[in-house]
């Protein structure tokens, strides 16, 4: 395999922290609130790891569970798959990719629109901006409270810093419109 997707990476990153089951890192994704960052789908997890093992990147075991419940399949990671996903990480550091965003199309055609309608449009948007930032102070807050580490908080500030930066981009350019 010589280059592994982001969901890919997203499963890789949490059984670098330690061997897991399934719908343990499932839990992890949902307590990290990863989908709110990542593209990690709940019913892409078991093809995820389906192909990392098939790819050698995992291994899978069956683990008997000590409450008498049916045994579980354990995945960790492989000498393979570390050496994956410190190169993908090394990647994903060192090199911008475009953000593809829809807002972009309806910038590019907002002639289609009276200036009346385009600013109502925008003024929406800017609401859409301002309780999107509500919501990740919300987020950075309770990180900063429970300890979280500190790359999660410093995920949250970047993005509370680029919705801000938003936020004065499209006042600017409702002042010229």
């Amino acid at each position: 395999m010589t280059e592994i997707t982001n969901s890919e990476a997203a499963v890789l990153g949490i059984l670098a922290e330690k061997p897991r089951y399934g719908y343990e890192i499932e839990k992890v994704i949902e307590k990290r609130r990863m989908r709110y960052w990542t593209e990690i789908g709940l019913s892409s997890i078991y093809y995820v790891l389906n192909r990392l093992e098939k790819s050698g990147l995992v291994k899978s075991k069956r683990v008997e569970s000590p409450d008498g419940k049916p045994a579980r399949k354990t995945y960790s990671m492989t000498e393979t798959g570390n050496e994956m996903i410190r190169r993908k990480v090394k990647q994903l550091l060192s090199t911008h990719v475009r953000a593809i965003s829809p807002f972009d199309l309806g910038i590019a055609y907002s002639r289609a629109l009276g200036k009346k309608e385009l600013r109502g449009c925008l003024e929406s948007y800017l609401d859409s901006l301002e309780k999107h930032l509500v919501r990740l102070n919300e987020l950075h807050e309770s990180a900063v409270k429970a300890g979280r580490p500190f790359p999660m908080i410093a995920r949250y500030e970047r993005h509370i810093e680029m919705t801000a930066a938003e936020k004065r981009w499209i006042n600017n350019f409702m002042e010229k419109v």
